[in-house]
């Protein structure tokens, strides 16, 4: 952060190095955002701000009284700076690329002295902040095919710009997307909100912030790590899930070599984070985890997605890909390749939940029973099978 940065400074001082917070998760007063936030982002005044959504961030509903409508997110304190980042200043740059597609994405507002985000200090510590504008749009079950269809074609839209953002993104280089130290450029402060909300052409051409690519150290050691840590190294499902994680590393290293379409990822595209629909427009939002990586990682999670009966999984997605290979390509490979992904995915999901859950609703239901529940849903798939022949049980 910098230091001398008004919009960065919290008010409260932040506990000392060494020092435990007193608090692993706040829920900060609507009041208390409303008159650290409005005079900075100087919209007008805020004729609400509601507490709107509990997730792994907090997100606050914000009206102002000229009219505006706007979701303001206050990420958890674990939230790195330099993540967010770079999801804003991506979600910025997507607004000319995504015009006339069937794809739409809600940026965030820039703050007068040209700042993507501020910070807010917690009894936990420093978190920051973001206020979006409200996405427009109803929300779409993806029920049937047409529905299926036009979200491909939309999921198909993003992909493409984010590949005329980033051009030439390789899988193995780890400076994939160049330059930066994680800070969003500064910009002169403007009068008008429109002229807040575009961004200068030298600016524009600036390089996003670096975001590490997405593969096994993401996917599945960090989160076996986590696991372990939360049921225990001795526990009688540690043995299998280290094994089902080396196994499901050997599978993803295979289908890698296959020559995969790597490229940036929305990172968490199920129908709760992209179904807003305007026509046959579609609004993407929640770019928390968005990272170069594989593409059949990012689709995964849409044939994965909950609220749809199973035998109707395999005709919606179909759908959905006919939908998406409208727009651009998605070959064998990659859609042999998703049905792996889905299986790191859910193993993905386990280690977010041992992450964070204990902190939002307590261990208790994060024990033995969570552990086997997962670990046989595993053992019922070709991959976790053999990590269980593997270990001679």
């Amino acid at each position: 952060m910098n230091p001398t940065d008004p919009t960065l400074q919290p008010e409260i001082p932040a506990a000392a190095i060494g020092e435990e917070s007193i608090a692993v998760r706040s829920v900060l007063n609507p009041a208390y955002l409303k008159r650290r936030l409005e005079s900075l982002y100087a919209l007008g005044q805020w004729t609400e701000c509601r507490y709107w959504l509990r997730g792994l961030n907090d997100t606050y509903r914000v009206r102002t009284s000229d009219g505006g409508s706007y979701m303001l997110r206050v990420y958890r304190v674990e939230a790195r700076e330099d993540e967010i980042a770079f999801e804003l200043n991506l979600l910025e740059r997507l607004q000319s690329e995504l015009a006339g597609t069937a794809a739409c994405a809600s940026p965030a507002v820039r703050l007068p002295s040209g700042r993507l985000y501020a910070a807010l200090q917690a009894p936990e510590g420093t978190r920051f902040a973001a206020l979006f504008l409200e996405a427009e749009g109803e929300e779409d079950p993806l029920q049937d095919a047409a529905a299926c269809r036009a979200f491909g074609r939309s999921a198909a839209e993003l992909h493409a710009a984010f590949d005329r953002l980033t051009p030439g993104i390789a899988a193995a280089d780890d400076a994939a997307i160049p330059g930066a130290d994680g800070t969003s450029a500064a910009a002169p402060a403007p009068q008008e909100r429109a002229a807040r909300e575009n961004r200068s052409a030298a600016d524009a051409a600036a390089p996003l912030p670096y975001r590490a690519p997405v593969g096994a150290e993401t996917l599945l050691r960090r989160p076996l790590q986590g696991i372990l840590a939360l049921i225990g190294e001795d526990h009688a499902e540690a043995a299998f899930l280290r094994r089902y994680a080396r196994e499901l590393e050997t599978a993803m290293e295979a289908a890698a070599s296959t020559g995969l379409d790597f490229g940036i990822c929305h990172g968490d595209m199920h129908g709760n984070n992209n179904a807003l629909r305007t026509g046959e427009r579609f609004t993407h939002f929640d770019f928390e985890f968005a990272a170069p990586g594989w593409r059949a990682w990012d689709l995964a999670q849409v044939k994965n997605r909950k609220r749809q009966q199973r035998e109707q999984i395999e005709p919606l997605w179909q759908a959905f890909l006919e939908g998406y290979r409208s727009a651009r390509p998605f070959g064998p490979a990659d859609e042999a390749a998703v049905e792996l992904f889905m299986r790191v995915r859910r193993f993905w999901t386990m280690g977010l939940d041992a992450q964070f859950a204990p902190l939002l609703e307590g261990v208790l239901d994060f024990s033995d029973d969570w552990a086997a529940g997962f670990a046989e849903e595993f053992r019922g798939n070709p991959i976790g099978a053999a990590a269980q022949r593997a270990l001679g049980r």
